[in-house]
């Protein structure tokens, strides 16, 4: 058991209250009914007058069991943040079980039953923080006494998921700078995007996608468990304009040398970096043909820096220079970005610098950009980064529903994809397909990967090659990221055996 303690938990490593979670297990089910009955029931009686809850309270019960559960089986360390503003929890698309404001009563009694140990938040204006939840002893030796499993889990969290709405708005606060998700009115085309999403969602719940070096303790706090997408539209945007693209699975936020040890259904992956589709988009917005040459060749300004470093700082300027309001604005975004960008070397080297020389180089590259690129010059510093990524998003779920309908999964981490290496040649030439099909011309969009290009290139020329000896350093597989069953984890080796003896079950 736990310690129950506030000051022996880490409060910052958290869940978040999932407010889809359920169930038909019939034992859980009887688990929590038989608690409710127990320590709450009294406290929650519907008299014969009056309105009666839309969910019965111990339904409501339920899904806070179920997340307390479920978190004491896999991250037993982590605590749960949960929102105790009654205001949180009225009827909506985001709130499929209609859970009521009664809930977070049910949360204040059971404390008072001694069921869970609570840190209170608050509602500050500036800095609101969620209130802190986790399973009390005597909760936990209730817990203990059931045999819950990943594979138990994984059910409940599918049905939960056949009500979570996937389709989202949200819009940021700008005091707090927190997202508020915010309602609208379906459509056919809301609905058909909701449709491509859950069955995208159903394919890649039937494949195994994991990380092979981990072991169990990782996969579960990394959330690697979390397989699933929603589309994030963007500052309550009725008319979807902003936005759009796949957030939550858990491949989006691993670190890229985690992401290059994915694995699915045991096969080797190769994540395709697609850095420069923005500014193909622009130049597709014109309806003018990109030029030629390499898009991020400004010149050398600099050659005191190493070619690699400088080109990581241009590829990051266009970026911004795509995604600032102002001229100024690129000059103070440009660090931010690249503190947030994947480029370990990149930062390093810029956070060596002097304040002066930083100033030179961010406005002689923010220059050197819209000069050469001077035929979108009215793209650059307007803001229009959120609405290329509804283009970018639309033309990412055009590509994962095509190898979606061959029960194929394609991952997606925003501009670029992971996929099986077989198939990346596969992938690319369908990224191209799309984007000439949309804008009329063949988009420059180069694969930004190590050896990629040269490898992929001799698989399309002879596709008879396959990944068996990669110490052939003639085969363009050896050139591939690469991880021997020698390296794989014994908990990943028996985490794939789980889910084929699950597969060949259904």
């Amino acid at each position: 058991m736990s310690n129950d303690s506030p000051k022996d938990r880490n409060l910052e490593n958290i869940v978040f209250f999932d407010v889809c979670l359920t169930c038909d297990n019939e034992k859980l089910t009887k688990a929590s009914n038989d608690i409710w009955d127990k320590y709450l029931a009294t406290d929650f009686k519907v008299s014969g007058r009056g309105r009666r809850p839309t969910t019965p309270y111990n339904e409501q019960f339920k899904t806070l069991f179920l997340n307390l559960l479920f978190t004491f089986h896999r991250t037993p360390e982590k605590v749960i943040a949960i929102s105790m503003r009654k205001g949180n929890y009225k009827p909506s698309r985001y709130n499929p079980l209609n859970l009521s404001d009664k809930l977070t009563d049910i949360v204040d009694k059971a404390e008072k039953a001694g069921l869970i140990v609570r840190v209170k938040g608050h509602n500050e204006r500036v800095k609101p923080k969620l209130t802190r939840i986790w399973s009390a002893p005597l909760l936990e030796g209730i817990f203990e006494e059931y045999d819950v499993n990943e594979s138990l889990i994984s059910e409940s969290e599918q049905l939960s998921n056949q009500h979570r709405e996937v389709i989202l708005i949200n819009k940021k606060d700008k005091v707090t700078k927190t997202n508020t998700l915010i309602d609208y009115k379906d459509t056919t085309e809301t609905n058909k995007r909701r449709e491509d999403v859950r069955f995208y969602n159903d394919v890649l719940a039937r494949h195994h996608i994991d990380v092979g070096t981990l072991p169990d303790k990782e996969y579960f706090n990394k959330g690697l468990a979390n397989k699933s997408v929603v589309r994030i539209f963007h500052r309550a945007n009725l008319k979807f304009e902003c936005g759009g693209r796949l957030y939550r699975a858990f491949w989006e936020s691993i670190n890229s040398r985690h992401r290059e040890n994915i694995l699915i259904n045991g096969n080797e992956t190769i994540e395709l970096d697609y850095s420069s589709l923005h500014i193909n988009i622009a130049y597709g917005k014109k309806g003018i043909t990109p030029p030629e040459g390499d898009m991020y060749d400004i010149g050398d300004f600099d050659s005191s820096i190493d070619s690699k470093i400088r080109r990581a700082w241009i590829k990051q300027m266009v970026i911004v220079c795509l995604n600032a309001k102002t001229l100024q604005g690129t000059l103070t975004g440009f660090d931010r970005e690249l503190k947030d960008s994947k480029g370990v070397p990149a930062k390093t080297v810029w956070e060596s610098l002097d304040k002066e020389r930083k100033t030179h180089l961010r406005k002689t590259m923010r220059d050197l950009i819209i000069a050469k690129h001077k035929a979108i010059e009215e793209f650059f510093c307007t803001d229009c980064g959120v609405t290329f990524m509804r283009i970018d998003s639309d033309i990412t779920m055009e590509v994962v529903t095509h190898f979606a309908k061959m029960n194929v999964p394609v991952l997606s981490v925003h501009d670029s994809y992971i996929v099986d290496f077989q198939r990346a040649g596969m992938l690319d030439e369908k990224l191209h397909e799309v984007f000439e099909k949309r804008f009329g011309f063949k988009a420059k969009i180069p694969r930004e990967h190590s050896g990629a290009d040269e490898a992929l290139k001799a698989f399309k020329e002879f596709p008879e090659l396959d990944n068996l000896d990669r110490s052939d350093a003639m085969n363009p597989a050896s050139k591939l990221p690469q991880l021997p069953e020698v390296d794989r984890h014994e908990d990943y080796k028996n985490r794939l055996k789980r889910h084929q003896k699950t597969s060949n079950n259904q």
